[in-house]
């Protein structure tokens, strides 16, 4: 399997932790799909990722180091959290997704260099729905050896 599908799919186990079952409230963990844009409003909570850009630079010798980046589109039911104001979900999921992503968690860390946290966007529901959540954006940074074709 290539380097960057398998970041992918660990990024997808990390964040299936993300469930109320392990103290994460929002649940989003609870449905992870790699590569879905949008989902049905009887879907949520749910959390879709989409691999994005990819860059590289030289590094040393065959070696260059890659920066992915990834969005990760949380959403959520107002039905499941009817104590709280749409944007206090909202900040309920982003802080759900963050603290998930800074979790140990061994088979990703032996691949990347780094998980960074570049920013989230809100989303409100829209008139008569019932659906909030977030728009987050990380990037992860690791090593490619040009001479090992599956880390390319």
């Amino acid at each position: 399997m290539l380097l960057p599908s398998r970041i992918t799919q660990e990024i997808a186990a990390l964040l299936q932790q993300c469930t109320e079952a392990r103290g994460f409230l929002s649940n989003v963990g609870s449905d992870v799909r790699i590569g879905a844009y949008s989902g049905d409003y009887t879907e949520a909570p749910a959390l879709f990722i989409v691999p994005g850009r990819q860059s590289a630079e030289p590094r040393y010798a065959n070696h260059k180091v890659v920066r992915r980046e990834y969005e990760l589109r949380a959403f959520v039911s107002v039905n499941d959290h009817a104590t709280l104001q749409d944007y206090e979900v909202i900040d309920l999921v982003i802080l759900d997704v963050r603290q998930c992503l800074q979790k140990p968690w061994a088979a990703l860390r032996e691949i990347v260099e780094q998980v960074i946290y570049v920013g989230d966007q809100p989303g409100y529901r829209e008139s008569g729905g019932v659906i909030v959540g977030a728009s987050i954006q990380v990037a992860v940074v690791y090593d490619i050896d040009l001479t090992l074709p599956e880390t390319t």
